[in-house]
């Protein structure tokens, strides 16, 4: 029960893709207070999985948790931190466009920056996993993951 994924939009390295996904919905369908999403991609070594809550605009981060992963030891295990992960918590998946926005920074990011509503810090050292993640984001809020699901929802036509 899996679709190949087109290489026009598998920035994730992922090949194929489970036709069915498990959404936790949070309150009332028609107006969720949470949608808990599970995303995963490959990282450096591994395949990255965890899951990430979108706010009930459908578009603001409101949780992002990587539950199992096998990179680099004291590097890129570093997404597993609980306050990396927690500097995700309000930040923005689509600018004002509707244009996917989101990516994990160069660096630091300056919360005052124009750009920052849609970045989080990079891990020192762990590019490739940090590149990773960001990748993962786009595919799975993108035309080929979620976003249809996410328009229905927009929508009112999705629901239990």
């Amino acid at each position: 029960s899996s679709t190949a994924i087109p290489s026009e939009f598998d920035v994730a390295s992922l090949s194929r893709r489970s036709r069915y996904a498990t959404a936790f919905i949070v309150g009332d369908p028609q107006r969720p207070e949470r949608i808990i999403l599970p995303i995963r991609g490959q990282g450096m070594w591994s395949t990255i999985y965890g899951y990430l809550a979108l706010a009930s605009d459908l578009n603001t981060i409101a949780a992002i948790t990587f539950y199992e992963q096998g990179e680099t030891a004291g590097i890129g295990d570093q997404i597993l931190r609980p306050d990396w992960q927690a500097r995700w918590e309000g930040r923005k998946l689509f600018d004002e466009g509707g244009v996917m926005a989101f990516r994990v920074a160069d660096g630091a990011v300056v919360d005052s920056a124009p750009a920052a509503a849609w970045q989080v810090d990079a891990i020192a050292g762990a590019t490739m996993t940090t590149n990773a993640v960001t990748a993962m984001v786009h595919y799975w809020f993108g035309p080929h993951g979620f976003d249809p699901f996410l328009n229905n929802l927009r929508d009112g036509e999705a629901g239990p």
